[in-house]
Parts: structure tokens; C-alpha cells; sequence
């Protein structure tokens, strides 16, 4: 057989008769054998060249030891054996181009990695570790990659790519449970008809155990280059379960601030750290303001005209009159409980009254009221409806009646009229059930005593002013007015009453 290439040698020295056809044989021509070594040459140029010449071209093959160059496979001969490329000193094992794959036969990657099933049971298909122990030089795994929405930089998804368990997308968003973050941290799961404990998406904490600690967890938030705003969660005793959600804020001093809290008794505490232990809402200073309804077609129908409340309640429903805000009482009592309100309602635009309520038998009922002319009602007969309106220093322009007393009991009331002008001719007159007996006195100007006025139902006084009566009304169903009859000048009147 002719030796053609080096994959044609024999082991044995005396079956190697030729070299590429030229004889070597015993007693052969000593041209033979310089011509057998130019072969020879010429062989292994080309193998240092890639050249097909080590074996027939039907077999380029050539077995080193255990491994085996085949056309453009490197493989073991030994099938328990290792492959290993050890480039001598620091130099770099170095792949010029093209996909590297493990696993895979088709690479799409520049390196693809793939375990099929079963062959990586129980084992992670990749692994990177740092054992550099000098602190400062120890690196994990550096991927550059993407610079926008359309881009994927890092992604985690399940064993056959059908679901993304994280994302990082090439605008920086983050995905948790998602391929499409929407903000710089978007965290996503189906947890079907769960919620509350069975449906947690975000979970931080401190996980510190150490006995006698009062551990704690913020959640920052910056705005611009400093800290703005932060959520903390406190444990206020060592070892205990007594925790809190405090919320912080930058002031206008520069200092991170807790603002607000709520204990793990359900206080809400506002601008204070130490609420009182009974308190469920507590605020330091004019902190609160309860809206019913939001105006969004005009912000500039609220206005709070006192400043500096320590509670405002609004009703803020725009293009709307006759709307009442309410502040309710309750008090926990045998049986049933005990109720009282307070309630504030308008009557026309920029008008409003004041309605107290309290409770007896079971049935709320207004007791009180302060109309938006400075009038009070005093309701204590709730049954029938009468009571005893009593105006205070209201001032009058015009010939109407003006209501100033009403009773269905006896009473008493100091009654004050004033005015600029001398001549002004205004009246004071019951109207009120027959036989109902009214008695008055008035207080002379001059030498400043009473006088009776006797039984008459209208006084006339004209003179000088102030002029004050006392009058007693006895009986049901009476009520006490003043008019000006004559005169053009506004009067005032001040009503107090007495019993």
C-alpha cells in the first residue's frame, strides 16, 4: 500500500517502503531517498499551511493521543475524557468569529448554551464566580446592551421562553413579571381572585434578627440630586411586634422630617410623633381639611376665609347651592346611642346657616340655629316647632319687618334700637294668638330709668336713640318685630335675652 500520508505509516519501520510513491525499499536508489524526504517535507508544510495532505482527502482524520482533528470538529477519543485549551502563561484562548454553541448545534448567539432535558438535572447551566477576595476588586458579570424602549439589555424568562420573570429594558425600565415595564420599576403577576397577604407583587424589609434592636425599613424617594421624601416602617419596641408607618418629607429647613404616622393601634397622627394612645386622628396645628367632592371646573370656588383652622370641611361640588357639610357625634350608650351634629348649610351663593342638633327619645332634632344675617334660633320645644329667635346686633336699610323674638313660653328679652338719625319712626309690635298678654318696659334716655309702656300692642318711637325695652311675652304663638315706618336712615338692633 502506498504511503500517500502520514496516516498511511506503519508502526512497524520495516513496512514503510515508500513516501508518496517513492521508493525507500532496502537496496533502493539514494535518489529515492532524498526524493522520499522531500515528501516528507512537503507533507508536513502542509499540515503547518491547513492543507489537506495528512491523509487522503476522502479522510482528513489525525488522532493526537486522545483527540481527534476531523475537517472542522475537535473531539475526544476517550468518551470519559476532557477537552482543554490551556494557552501557556496569561495568554487568551481567542475565537476569531462566528457562534459559539454548547449544547447547540445551531448557535444564533455569539454564545449559545443549551441543556437539553435531563442532561442538567438539578444543575445550573451557567456559573460565574469571583473568588477575588481583596475588597474593591471582586466583579460579577458586566452586560452592556440596548439604548431604547425597543431594546432588551437583560432578560429572565421560564424553561421554553413562554413567560418573562425579568426584563431590563434599553430605556432603563425594569420588569418584574413583565416584558413591557412602563416605568422605571414595573412589577406584574396574575394572582387571579386574591389580594391583600395572597397577592403581595413588591416585598422590602430588614431582616435583622438581633435581639434588643428596634429594626426598621425606608423606602427613598429623591427629586433631583437629594433625598425629597421617605415611607418608614419602625419597630418602636425592642423584640415586640409594636410597629409603625411613618412618612417623611424634605421642609423648608433642608431636613428629612417625619410628617405623619400611623401606629400599630390605628392612630393617624399628623405633625406629632407621640399621639395620645386613645386618639384615632390627630393633628398639631391647622392640619386638616375633609373634602366630599372634588371641583374640577374651577379650584377657585373653595376658599377657607378664617385661615389657620384646625379642621375645615368643604363641599366643593361646583355649580351647586342648598349643600350642607356635617360633623357628626356619637357617643356609645346603653341600648343605643347618643347623637349630635353640627351642620353647616348654604343658602345661596357666598350665604350660609349654622343647624345644632342634639338627640332625646331617639330623635335628632334642631335645637339651635345661626342664620347668615347673625340671627339665633333657640328651638326647645321640638314637638311643636317653637323656640325663640333672638337677633343679634343686626342692621337694618329698609320698611320690612324683621323678626327679632319669638316664643312659646314666657320669656324676657333687653331689646336695643339705634340709629343716626332722631326723626327715624320705628315701631316695635307683637303679632302673635289672641289673648296673649304682652307686658313691656323702656328705659328713658334722659334720666336713665324704666318706665312702664303698658299693655299696647304697637310702640311708636320716635326721639332720640338708643332707646332699650324690656319686654315679656306670656303665652304661645307670639312673635316680636320692629319696622321702620318713617325715616331713611339705617337702624341697628340688639337683642339679648333674658329667660
Amino acid at each position: 500500500m502506498a504511503k500517500n500520508s502520514i496516516r498511511d505509516y506503519d508502526a512497524t519501520s520495516g513496512n514503510n517502503t515508500d513516501v508518496q510513491s517513492v521508493d525507500i525499499s532496502e537496496g533502493c536508489a539514494a535518489s529515492g531517498i532524498n526524493n522520499a524526504l522531500r515528501e516528507i517535507m512537503t507533507d508536513l508544510k502542509n499540515v503547518s499551511t491547513g492543507a489537506v495532505a495528512l491523509e487522503t482527502p476522502a479522510a482528513d482524520q489525525l488522532n493526537v493521543d486522545n483527540i481527534r482533528i476531523d475537517g472542522n470538529t475537535i473531539s475526544s477519543t476517550d468518551t470519559n475524557g476532557n477537552v482543554t485549551i490551556d494557552p501557556a502563561g496569561t495568554g487568551d484562548t481567542i475565537i476569531a468569529s462566528g457562534n459559539l454553541g454548547i449544547g447547540d448545534a445551531t448557535p444564533i448567539a455569539l454564545l449559545t448554551m443549551v441543556a437539553a432535558d435531563g442532561v442538567m438535572a438539578d444543575q445550573y447551566v451557567a456559573k460565574f464566580t469571583n473568588s477575588e477576595a481583596t475588597t474593591g476588586q471582586n466583579y460579577g458579570v458586566f452586560v452592556a446592551g440596548g439604548s431604547s424602549s425597543a431594546d432588551e439589555s437583560f432578560g429572565v424568562r421560564n424553561f421554553d421562553s413562554s413567560a418573562t420573570y425579568f426584563k431590563v429594558r434599553g430605556d432603563g425600565n425594569v420588569g418584574i413579571g413583565t416584558s413591557s415595564p412602563s416605568s422605571l420599576l414595573t412589577s406584574e403577576k396574575d394572582f387571579g381572585n386574591n389580594s391583600g397577604s395572597s397577592a403581595v407583587a413588591l416585598q422590602i424589609g430588614n431582616i435583622s434578627t438581633v435581639s434588643g434592636q428596634t429594626p426598621g425599613t425606608r423606602l427613598l424617594f429623591n427629586s433631583g440630586n437629594r433625598e425629597s421624601g421617605a415611607i418608614d416602617v419602625n419597630h418602636n419596641t425592642a423584640g415586640g411586634d409594636n410597629a409603625s408607618m411613618n412618612f417623611v418629607v424634605r421642609d423648608g429647613a433642608n431636613t428629612m422630617t417625619e410628617r405623619m404616622r400611623i401606629t400599630s393601634g390605628g392612630t393617624l397622627a399628623i405633625a406629632t410623633t407621640s399621639p395620645e394612645s386613645q386618639a384615632k386622628l390627630q393633628a398639631n396645628g391647622p392640619a386638616i381639611f375633609i373634602h366630599n367632592h372634588t371641583d374640577t371646573s374651577s379650584s377657585g370656588n373653595v376658599s377657607y376665609l378664617a385661615g389657620n383652622q384646625a379642621l375645615t370641611l368643604v363641599n366643593a361640588q361646583a355649580g351647586a347651592n342648598n349643600l350642607t357639610c356635617k360633623l357628626g357625634f356619637s357617643i356609645p350608650t346603653t341600648g343605643a346611642n347618643s347623637d349630635g351634629l353640627i351642620e353647616y348649610g348654604s343658602t345661596a351663593a357666598g350665604s350660609g346657616e349654622f343647624r345644632f342638633y342634639t338627640e332625646s327619645g331617639n330623635i335628632l332634632a334642631n335645637r339651635m340655629t345661626i342664620t347668615s344675617g347673625g340671627e339665633i334660633t333657640y328651638n326647645n320645644d321640638p314637638t311643636s316647632g317653637g323656640g325663640v329667635n333672638v337677633a343679634l346686633s343686626a342692621s337694618y336699610n329698609d320698611t320690612s319687618n324683621h323678626l327679632v323674638g319669638g316664643v312659646n313660653t314666657q320669656s324676657f328679652a333687653l331689646i336695643t334700637i339705634n340709629t343716626s338719625n332722631g326723626a327715624t319712626h320705628i315701631p316695635v309690635y307683637r303679632n302673635g294668638g289672641a289673648g296673649v298678654a304682652f307686658d313691656g318696659t323702656m328705659l328713658d334716655p334722659d334720666n336713665k330709668t324704666w318706665v312702664a309702656l303698658g299693655a299696647s300692642i304697637t310702640f311708636n318711637q320716635p326721639g332720640s336713640f338708643p332707646q332699650t325695652f324690656v319686654v315679656s311675652i306670656t303665652g304661645g304663638g307670639s312673635q316680636l318685630y320692629v319696622q321702620r315706618t318713617s325715616g331713611s336712615n339705617a337702624y341697628s338692633v340688639f337683642v339679648q335675652l333674658l329667660g
